[in-house]
């Protein structure tokens, strides 16, 4: 659903450093810090460390999960190190092909395997397929190794909501963060009504009855839940009324 990224600097050694953040997997938050620090070389003339503003960016976790289970660690790396700024596709072509999987190739991690899903991949099919049973077109992010969730503690979709249309309320034990990545909406959250555009952010908690429209032409939502999690605890239970 995402455009690839980019960073736009003043030099090309400080896109670089950003651009290099987001190929290895980091947020947009660490990007635009190795971006900043890069500048303080790349651009000394216009660029220090002091200084001030403000930035907002959607980085879902499974952090508040994992701290319910008391089971965060930090594990210090080598200093010496230098993998970390080795950035080529790696494992990714392996699996680039949908539908297909190397007969001997084995992916020992329990995350997907796959960086890219393609944005024009999901909107082709989110057109082809039929309103589910909620009325929402609904295409789920899979890992290619198992089928199952992109990760053990963080399952993402992608809806389609067609023009006018209101889906059925649907509530479920799993939580919801939802971001709008095209057109404008509004949906019902508990008993919150409330409008939404392009980036806006916002929250379904579990077993909260939502439901949603889209308002001025079709309009999508990208979905992360723990709902894997939840299936894995055999907790998952989904409701419409």
């Amino acid at each position: 659903m995402f455009p690839p990224p980019g960073v736009a600097a003043g030099h090309p050694a400080t896109a670089e450093a950003g651009l290099r953040i987001l190929q290895e997997g980091g947020s947009a938050a660490d990007a635009a810090v190795a971006a900043s620090l890069a500048s303080c070389v790349a651009e000394t003339v216009m660029t220090g460390l002091a200084g001030g503003g403000h930035a907002i960016w959607f980085d879902a976790a499974n952090i508040p999960l994992i701290r319910q289970f008391d089971a965060n660690f930090f594990e210090p790396g080598d200093p010496k190190a230098n993998q970390f700024w080795q950035v080529d596709e790696g494992d990714e072509k392996l699996w680039a092909e949908s539908g297909l999987a190397g007969a001997d190739v084995q992916h020992a991690p329990a995350h997907s395997p796959k960086y890219h899903y393609s944005g024009a991949a999901t909107r082709r099919l989110l057109s082809a397929l039929p309103a589910g049973p909620d009325g929402a077109h609904t295409v789920r992010y899979t890992n290619p190794a198992t089928g199952g969730a992109v990760m053990p503690a963080l399952d993402c979709y992608a809806v389609r909501l067609p023009k006018g249309q209101t889906t059925r309320p649907k509530r479920t034990t799993c939580n919801m963060i939802c971001l709008a990545v095209s057109g404008s909406g509004r949906s019902t959250v508990g008993e919150h009504t409330f409008d939404w555009s392009l980036n806006d952010v916002f929250s379904i908690p579990h077993w909260t009855f939502a439901s949603h429209m889209a308002k001025d032409g079709d309009a999508s939502l990208f979905i992360i839940s723990d709902r894997s999690a939840f299936e894995r605890l055999d907790l998952l239970r989904e409701e419409l009324q």
